[in-house]
């Protein structure tokens, strides 16, 4: 009984390390589907509420978006005070599969319009317009159809302006 436990478990670790070894010669969605389009909640680019997207996976763990969003509103009586952001992420992955944890890098650019009188109000923490950098990650898959869904989490490196959990839905094209 003794002699069978180690051949059981060695039988098992040569099996697992086959099957790792042969999903890591095999490229994932990304390589093939390279030029992608998203709409986001909450996300690309941070801050916005609603946003549109423009990815490229450059290599099948790394992907540059650039992207436009708004919906970010703050008001007080009659005054208005709203964001409209465009910004740039580098997102990085691990090589070789298509569901895999997301880490990346971002920079914003914040445009606040205010209509109305001023008065101490702010939208994501920011009472200016302005420049931020910010860190993403999360979880992201993309389909051998094309198809991406991203949940994720951005956190600001500028004091002030805050997290938001995010969600994006793309497809990407060859």
């Amino acid at each position: 009984m003794s002699l069978q436990r180690p051949s059981l478990m060695i039988a098992c670790l040569l099996l697992s390390t086959g099957i790792l070894c042969h999903r890591a010669e095999a490229q994932s969605n990304r390589a093939e589907k390279k030029v992608g389009l998203s709409v986001s909640y909450f996300g690309d680019p941070f801050p916005s509420k609603f946003g549109g997207n423009l990815a490229y996976n450059v290599t099948d763990f790394v992907r540059i978006t650039g992207g436009y969003g708004q919906g970010m509103a703050a008001t007080s009586g009659t005054s208005k005070l709203e964001a409209k952001t465009y910004g740039f992420v580098a997102r990085f992955f691990l090589p070789n599969r298509s569901i895999t944890p997301v880490v990346g890098l971002g920079w914003a650019h914040v445009n606040l319009t205010l209509t109305g009188m001023p008065g101490k109000m702010k939208v994501a923490g920011l009472t200016a317009t302005g420049n931020h950098l910010y860190v993403t990650f999360g979880l992201d898959w993309q389909a051998r159809n094309g198809l991406n869904l991203r949940l994720g989490y951005s956190y600001s490196l500028r004091t002030g302006v805050g997290k938001s959990p995010c969600i994006n839905i793309g497809w990407f094209f060859s």
